[in-house]
Order: C-alpha cells, then sequence, then structure tokens
C-alpha cells in the first residue's frame, strides 16, 4: 500500500514525493531489513519525579529507558528516500491523555503530569504560534455519558487557555467512528471494538455526537467573528520580536480586550 502511494505522489504531488511517519511503539516497521517509513514518531514519556531535590508535585524528569518511550530504540536501515541510518530520525509529542483523580498533586498516572493548561502555556511560551486541541476522546462507559463529558471538559480547557490569551485555531474529537483493536496498536486482529467515536461502527450516532454537533450549533456562529487567530502574525519564532510581528500582537490583544468587555456587559 505504501508503494503505491509513493508511486502515485511521484506522478502527481507538487514535488512528487510522500513522506510517512507513524506511532512505532516497537521502534520501527521493516520489510526485508528496509524501513516503510521517513520518519518515526512516538509520546514523549515523562516521568513524575515529585522527591527530587527542591522538586513540587508536578516536576518531571526525560529519563532513557523510562516506560516505552522512543529514545535510543528508533530503528535504522535503508529509509524510503535511498539513504541509510543507524536510527531513524523522529518526532516526539507531548502526549496527554488519562484522567487524574487528583488535580495539581503527584500520582496522576506516571507518564501525565501535566494537565492540558500547562502543557499549553509551554508550548506558546517556546514557539509563540497558535494551537490546536486534537484527538480528545475517551471511551463510552456504562452510563452511556462518559464522553459527553469529557467533551464538554475539554472544551471547557480550550475556552479557558482562548480566554488567557493563547491563540486556538481549532478542536477535534478523535475518531469520527469507533476504533477496533487499539488496545494493541492494531498489531493483533482480535475484534475488539472500543467505543471512542463520535459514530459506532454501524454509522449510528453516538450520544458524544449530538453533543458535538450542538456544539459547533452553539459556537459555530461566534468563534470565527471573535476568533483572536484572525489577527494574531503566524511567524517563524525567528521573527517573534520583530517590530511588525509585536504590532499584530498588541492589535489581537486589544481586540480581545474589546471581545471579553462586550461579552460581560452582554
Amino acid at each position: 500500500m505504501l508503494g503505491l502511494a509513493r508511486d502515485h505522489a511521484a506522478k502527481t504531488a507538487r514535488r512528487h514525493l510522500l513522506l510517512c511517519d507513524g506511532h512505532v511503539p516497537g521502534g520501527g516497521l521493516l520489510h526485508d531489513g528496509r524501513l516503510l517509513l521517513d520518519f518515526h514518531s512516538f509520546p514523549l514519556r515523562v516521568m513524575e519525579a515529585p522527591d527530587a531535590p527542591g522538586a513540587g508535585p508536578l516536576h518531571a524528569e526525560l529519563k532513557v529507558g523510562f516506560s516505552d518511550g522512543l529514545y535510543g530504540r528508533s530503528k535504522g536501515g535503508p529509509a524510503p528516500s535511498g539513504w541509510t541510518c543507524d536510527h531513524l530520525p523522529y518526532l516526539v509529542e507531548l502526549d496527554n491523555w488519562g484522567v487524574s483523580r487528583q488535580p495539581g498533586k503527584a500520582g496522576a498516572g506516571g507518564i501525565w503530569v501535566y494537565g492540558y493548561d500547562e502543557i499549553t502555556w509551554q508550548y506558546y511560551d517556546r514557539y509563540h504560534l497558535p494551537v490546536m486541541h486534537t484527538e480528545t476522546n475517551i471511551r463510552q462507559g456504562e452510563n452511556g455519558d462518559e464522553a459527553v463529558y469529557w467533551l464538554w471538559k475539554e472544551w471547557a480547557n480550550v475556552l479557558r487557555v482562548r480566554n488567557d490569551g493563547i491563540p486556538v485555531v481549532g478542536f477535534t474529537w478523535y475518531s469520527l467512528t469507533d476504533q477496533i483493536d487499539w488496545d494493541v496498536g492494531l498489531r493483533e486482529a482480535n475484534g475488539r471494538v472500543h467505543p471512542v467515536g463520535l459514530y459506532d461502527l454501524n454509522r449510528e450516532i453516538r450520544p458524544v455526537g449530538r453533543s458535538y454537533k450542538q456544539l459547533i450549533t452553539d459556537w459555530g456562529e461566534v468563534l470565527p467573528t471573535q476568533s483572536v487567530c484572525l489577527s494574531v502574525p503566524i511567524v517563524p519564532p525567528s521573527e517573534y520580536e520583530e517590530r511588525s510581528a509585536e504590532r499584530q500582537r498588541s492589535d489581537a490583544r486589544q481586540l480581545r480586550a474589546v471581545e471579553l468587555a462586550s461579552g460581560e456587559s452582554g
């Protein structure tokens, strides 16, 4: 399949090539000793370390060999583009999933040290670029409303960081339909259904799907006219300090102040 996609891209893509990556919990995918992907991806595994000297409850460390992190495990070999490496370059994500029963305290679950607010502020403080909340979900459980509550909780988080001044360009639920064999990363064909979609596999809408539609109905006409992202300059971090970028940020802050004042008076 990858070969067919690459052949098609060679003829039709703007730059006549296709770059593929994927989550590789095993360190990479090879066939006959050749790498199948152009680069690897996997969530960053951050280790809670609240007992370190001078540490607080949210102190964390990056440690080689902790959990199933990709550090030192990215497989190498001949790459699809023709070059050979000992370890294929990879991307890491600051993943944030799981539910803490004690927010602001250690013991959230080992690799889930930071909440959405903290992660987003760290990102924006470093890169000064807009953010997008993607791929959130939780299983629909026995009550049938677990995913609904999670959707509105995450939406509240997005509004919180947006109202605090971080430009947010989007919000998505993952995925459109339920997943199969997600617990083993699709490595085994067990046929286990994971009820995390907006729709089930019979294309019947789930309660969270109805709530997602309601969210779009309630906010679809509001956000385009109140989006700070329409005014925030999307520039490389190297240009963040330039006068033109600062002038546009100042205009965006003034616009946001007017928006908030209008909301309070309304």
